[in-house]
């Protein structure tokens, strides 16, 4: 993840809506001189802005993308602070409240992974594929494999925070074992939901990634509902 500092001054940048310069974000930000250079190399160097001759510089396209998705994600992650400190049993409102956090989180990480995924990663990937397909078909829960191919997204796209936010949120107290145990195992749905984002990650289609992220998601809360559903009844 950028630095925080790198983030202030691409937004003191989109808000002059004209090209500035390092004295102007120096004094905006109070960020020394020296700093605020290395900073602007940095952004410059990674696609983030563009010099405009000697005015200044301005937000490129990737600028602006990388500005709402840094926003996008810290939105999720006060969502998620919510729950980081969860204890105790599983109940319906704790898991779909894990749920609800990770949709979010998780679309951040795909869409990200669709930058940066290489050829060795689709091949991991597949792999953790082809071993949680032969646990499904032999009758165990799966849930180890299916916790890899969620990290293995998260690591891939390449933000070590997300990362660390979604490892905590999947493996503190069981909670990854608990929804293999909690939702009824359809295992063809499950594998061929899981091989639709890999595919989709191959194609580096960021929208198609996310959409079967968020599908995929939406099946584990609803076979949690219908969980719950049926074990208050009886």
């Amino acid at each position: 993840m950028i630095d925080k500092r790198h983030l202030v001054i691409l937004q003191l940048i989109l808000d002059s809506k004209i090209p500035v310069g390092a004295t102007y974000l120096c004094k905006e930000s109070g960020i020394s001189q020296a700093t605020v250079g290395r900073i602007l190399l940095d952004l410059e160097q990674q696609g983030y802005l563009t010099k405009a001759g000697n005015k200044g510089r301005l937000l490129t396209d990737s600028g602006r993308d990388y500005i709402a998705l840094q926003k996008q994600f810290l939105d999720k992650l006060d969502t998620a602070q919510d729950i980081i400190d969860i204890v105790g049993t599983p109940s319906r409102t704790k898991l779909l409240e894990i749920l609800e956090t990770r949709i979010g989180l998780e679309s951040v990480a795909v869409t990200l992974a669709c930058k940066n995924i290489t050829e060795q990663n689709i091949a991991e990937l597949n792999s953790i594929l082809a071993a949680h397909s032969v646990e499904l078909r032999s009758g165990g829960l799966g849930s180890e494999y299916d916790l890899k191919l969620h990290l293995k997204i998260a690591e891939i796209a390449g933000n070590h925070v997300l990362m660390q936010v979604l490892k905590l949120i999947l493996t503190q107290d069981n909670a990854y074992t608990n929804f293999s145990i909690v939702a009824p195992h359809i295992t063809d749905t499950q594998i061929h939901q899981h091989t639709k984002i890999v595919e989709m990650l191959h194609k580096r289609d960021a929208e198609g990634a996310k959409a079967a992220m968020v599908e995929h998601l939406q099946q584990v809360m609803y076979d949690v509902r219908c969980y719950y559903d049926t074990h208050e009844k009886n």
